[in-house]
This record gives structure tokens, sequence and C-alpha cells, in this order.
């Protein structure tokens, strides 16, 4: 009895492992592809973690490159500038707040179009030459 070795399992930890490898297993599937999760039912279905969410996928404002937050305006007319050698606020732009008049378009019925007729050759069953029996020399 003394080699003996006795463990007690407690379920709390099995149910734990079980979870884990489950949670293992979802992750390996959102990496690859294979399942994608919405923010929207992220948010749904648990708030509380709707923010770190968004910071794991990148759609986080604080998360955003320095470009993409937003420059200030001047730098960006300096870009446009430097990139297409003209200044955006030198075009004019109009917008008519009318919309252009419509066009009538008037739809005539047409007769059907006549399809040519297909032309079929008739061809003539060839005779079947009837063997000779003098030529044929029997096997065996």
């Amino acid at each position: 009895m003394k080699n003996v070795e006795a463990r007690r399992t407690v379920p709390i930890s099995v149910i734990t492992l079980v979870l884990f490898c489950l949670m293992a297993v979802l992750q390996v599937f959102v990496i690859t592809g294979g399942y994608e999760l919405d923010a929207s039912s992220v948010k749904k279905v648990a708030p509380w973690a709707y923010e770190p969410f968004l910071k794991i996928t990148g759609e986080h404002p604080d998360t955003r490159p320095e470009w993409a937050v937003g420059a200030n305006e001047d730098e960006k007319v300096a870009e446009v500038i430097k990139i297409g050698g003209i200044r955006p606020d030198a075009i004019p732009v109009t917008i008519e707040d009318q919309p252009a008049p419509a066009k009538k378009v008037i739809i005539e019925p047409t007769k059907p179009l006549e399809q040519p007729r297909t032309v079929i050759p008739v061809t003539t069953p060839e005779k079947e030459e009837k063997e000779n029996p003098e030529e044929v020399v029997p096997v065996g």
C-alpha cells in the first residue's frame, strides 16, 4: 500500500480544461479564417469583450495608424500638391441643384426576326459490301 498513489479529480478543473480546449479550437478557426465574428454580434453577446475585440481586430480608434486618424488639413493639401502638382482649392466645382431634363425615349414595336432556315444534308446509306465466302479463312 505504500507505493499506491491516489489522486482526486476536481470537477471544476475538468470543466475548465474542456472549456479551454474549446476556446483554443475556436481561436484556431478564427485565425485561419474558417469562422468570422462580427463586431455587432460580439457587442450583443458579450458587451464586456467588445472593446478588447475591436483592439485585437484593429478596428479600435486607438489602434489606427497616424495617417488614417486624421492629419492636419494643410498637410493633406500639401501632400495632394506634392503628388498631383495641382492645388485642390484652384479647381472650380459647381454643383447644380436642378436635375437634367429627362429625355423622351420612344420604343417602336418591331416585327420578330426571321431566322434563316437551316439546311440539313441528306445522306444515303452506302451499300454494305458482302463478304466473299471464298476469301474467308477458317481459324483453328
